[in-house]
């Protein structure tokens, strides 16, 4: 739906109040979005699926009628447009919508020399933030806190592994999906005075499967994790195991 939206925009040529921004992990309206969440024109239910759940998102009665009365506001020129462009791809597949806009819209990290500076930066951040969450582990109080806290630890221990793959891609949408992943779970660790969270957890599941899924590297559970000393593999494991998803992210889900 939001790469349609886009696509409505960019080669319907209908002109939005706010242009929406082609960022690195492709076009987003959130300020529609969140508009219409905001005064429940639209209705989000999150249902299960495989390997995400996603949400089912449809417009409430009151969307139906604000929307019904906004039409008859629209230019027409550019309504004809855009129901071109919806019928050029309703039958398009959601996924193979996705894949051509960010084949031939995405831009963010086409310039793989400026890529690779972001790579080597958030590789040195890497150390200092485990520092962080060290100076926690020795103020914890008690061994579940303990215990959670040099999880995080090991979890950034694989991050390490991904990034260093990272660098041998050239593809900016992969690229782009993990670089500003990595940089919510920095951000999400910050807020948190780097400790435990549920978000965090969210990102590392979803990092670890997103890098398996796309080859970037393999996942936790089946890595060998050869260079890393036994005593932290065994944590690391277990950590993976007992590792719970909320069934409500804080953050909006990924288009």
């Amino acid at each position: 739906m939001y790469k349609l939206h886009y696509l409505i925009e960019r080669e319907g040529k209908v002109k939005y109040d706010v242009s929406i921004s082609n960022y690195p992990l492709g076009p987003v309206d959130w300020t529609t979005a969140n508009f219409c969440t905001q005064n429940g024109l639209i209705e989000e239910r999150l249902e299960q699926g495989v390997p995400y759940d996603f949400y089912n998102i449809s417009l409430t009665e009151r969307g139906e009628a604000y929307f019904k009365k906004f039409a008859d506001e629209l230019n027409r020129p550019e309504l004809d447009n855009a129901k071109k462009v919806i019928a050029k791809y309703k039958s398009t597949s959601g996924t193979a919508l996705l894949q051509y806009v960010h084949k031939k819209y995405v831009d963010g990290f086409k310039d793989l020399k400026k890529a690779g500076k972001i790579i080597s930066g958030f590789e040195n951040n890497v150390p200092i933030v485990q520092n962080l969450i060290s100076k926690n582990v020795s103020m914890a109080h008690g061994l579940a806190e303990k215990d959670e806290l040099q999880s995080l630890n090991e979890y950034l221990e694989h991050l390490k592994i991904i990034l260093t793959n990272l660098g041998s891609f050239d593809d900016p949408v992969k690229i782009g999906q993990v670089l500003w992943t990595v940089k919510e779970i920095f951000g999400a660790l910050n807020e948190n005075g780097y400790k435990n969270n549920p978000y965090v957890k969210e990102l590392f599941d979803y990092m670890d499967n997103y890098c398996a899924k796309e080859k970037i590297a393999n996942s936790i559970t089946s890595d060998d994790l050869s260079d890393i000393e036994q005593d932290v593999r065994e944590r690391l494991l277990q950590a993976v195991a007992q590792m719970e998803i909320p069934m409500y992210s804080s953050k909006p889900a990924q288009s």
